[in-house]
Formats: structure tokens, C-alpha cells, sequence
């Protein structure tokens, strides 16, 4: 007699250890994502903080960032346009640094000059 199929025992077995290797794989799967979305997060600053620039250049006029920090956003305001872009979810900003000046709270600002000098803000 020919044996088809599997026993309840090798099928509760299976689907047990398909459980433990999804509890131990599952912690990982998330600090990945947040780390991706930290990555994309700051790349996507960096950007526009280059397009800022290049605007402050190409228009010949000042070209503003202001990172809102308690709402987790950032605008570029220059010539005629604004753009407003959002953090991914679960990234925020905790400070900003700027030589010797740190903010840790509201809104820290940015000039990029015609001559594309990064001034921070008062």
C-alpha cells in the first residue's frame, strides 16, 4: 500500500515551526522598514535642500527651508513657489544644527543666497 499525503502530527509540526521563524523574523522586518523610511527621509531632505540652493542660484534672489520640528514637515519658499513635503511616518526631527545655534523646538530656518550660502535663520 502505497502512502499519499501527510499525517495531522507533520502538518501541525510544519505550520509550528512556519510560527516561531515568523515571530523571530517579524522584529526585523519592521526596524528595516523604519530604517528605509529614515534613509528615504533624509535623501528626500537632502534633495530639496540642493533644489533650494540651486533655485537661490538660478533665480538670483533668496531661497528659504524651514523645518517644522514639532510637525515633522519642511517648506521651500523662493521665488514665487513654495513647496511643502512631509517626513515619512515615525521619522521627526529632534534638533537642528547649525555651527554653533541648535534648535530643538518649532521651526528652524534656512537662506540659501544668489552666491549659494546656506545662512540659518532667526
Amino acid at each position: 500500500m502505497s502512502r499519499r499525503g501527510f499525517t495531522l502530527i507533520e502538518l501541525i509540526v510544519v505550520l509550528a515551526i512556519i510560527a516561531v521563524a515568523a515571530v523571530v523574523v517579524a522584529p526585523s522586518i519592521s526596524s528595516g522598514i523604519a530604517s528605509i523610511n529614515l534613509k528615504s527621509s533624509v535623501n528626500h531632505l537632502a534633495a530639496t535642500m540642493r533644489y533650494a540652493r540651486t533655485r537661490a542660484i538660478s533665480q538670483k534672489n533668496i531661497c528659504a527651508v524651514y523645518l517644522y520640528l514639532d510637525e515633522g514637515r519642511y517648506s521651500v519658499i523662493g521665488a514665487g513657489q513654495q513647496i511643502t513635503e512631509q517626513l515619512h511616518k515615525g521619522v521627526k526631527f529632534e534638533e537642528i544644527r547649525y555651527g554653533n545655534e541648535t534648535v530643538r523646538q518649532g521651526i528652524g530656518q534656512f537662506f540659501f543666497t544668489q552666491r549659494a550660502i546656506p545662512v540659518p535663520g532667526k
